[in-house]
């Protein structure tokens, strides 16, 4: 007799959990554009040092920004010579910031907050001498707070 107990019991919590994990799609969410004027505005300001501690050097030699259809946002950024770890985590940071600002209709950066575009995207940043070089690579998933460095 327990056993049918156990084998209802089993039956009732099961069927509604199984029923709810399978065949059931995602709803994809709609990625919001990034524009290209925003990642060329973006990209012209990391060249010209924008996104750098101390604005009276110039360490950067070049940028590149790319937005993927799989919902990434990669940024890459080289600079002229090695510079402290923590100097190359500040312009990644900064230039993930500059490019949310840039962002229409979403809200943009604050101190503790990259922006709301990286609700929507991952984000994966490089900072180095070259492709081989990488001085710092911190990537964020869509639900995480910050860089993960």
């Amino acid at each position: 007799m327990n056993r049918k107990i156990i084998l209802i019991l089993l039956v009732v919590f099961l069927v509604p959990l199984l029923a709810s994990c399978g065949g059931e799609e995602k709803e994809e969410v709609e990625l919001p554009e990034i524009s290209e004027f925003a990642i060329e505005q973006a990209t012209e300001s990391i060249e010209n040092n924008d996104v750098v501690p101390d604005v009276n050097r110039e360490i950067i030699r070049d940028a590149h920004i790319k937005v993927t259809d799989k919902g990434d946002v990669i940024i890459a950024i080289q600079t002229i010579t090695e510079i402290p770890e923590e100097e190359a985590k500040e312009i990644g940071e900064n230039a993930a910031r500059l490019l949310a600002g840039l962002v229409e209709d979403l809200e943009g950066p604050s101190k503790d907050y990259l922006g709301e575009i990286y609700d929507y995207y991952n984000l994966k940043v490089g900072v180095g001498t070259d492709e081989k070089n990488f001085i710092v690579q911190g990537a964020k998933v869509k639900g995480a707070k910050k860089i993960t460095w």
